[in-house]
């Protein structure tokens, strides 16, 4: 993991006093990455609308360490982190993604690892069919991006 940001303030996860901001803050204020890593080992689907809704430097910060659990071995069965994981990063695409620029590479390298393990650790085709074909399209969309 990176370790190039430092760990965000109050105004770097809350960034317009939002009620989303204002949660993100209660839950990530003050942890750094194994710290944040670990909460994510107790259920990333938690967190993850939490990360939506941070400021953009908290987002760059936290995301490293969603990255890492999903990466690890820790993460294998976790279903719903992956997918939940999945629609935070479709939000910070669609919405965002130029704010988030210093972890566009970390990102799509942490996608690309995400879809084959998903596919290597077999989950559930009926519940979650669609997420691997969602980070294959989001990880395409990234690299369009890059090269517009």
């Amino acid at each position: 993991m990176s370790r190039d940001f430092p760990v965000p303030s109050y105004e770097d996860i809350n960034v317009f006093d939002s009620l989303d901001e204002r949660a993100a803050a209660k839950n990530f204020l003050g942890k750094d990455l194994k710290q944040a890593e670990e909460m994510f080992q107790e259920g990333l689907e938690f967190f993850t609308e939490d990360l939506m809704f941070m400021g953009p430097q908290a987002f760059c910060y936290y995301v490293q360490a969603a990255i890492a659990y999903l990466t690890s071995p820790a993460s294998k069965g976790d279903e719903t982190g992956v997918f939940s994981f999945c629609s935070t990063l479709e939000f910070w695409l669609s919405e965002d993604w130029e704010k988030i620029s210093p972890v566009h590479n970390l990102i799509q390298n942490g996608v690309a690892t995400i879809t084959e393990l998903f596919r290597q650790r077999h989950f559930d085709p009926n519940e979650y069919e669609d997420v691997p074909d969602r980070y294959k399209a989001m990880l395409d969309r990234m690299r369009s991006i890059r090269h517009e």
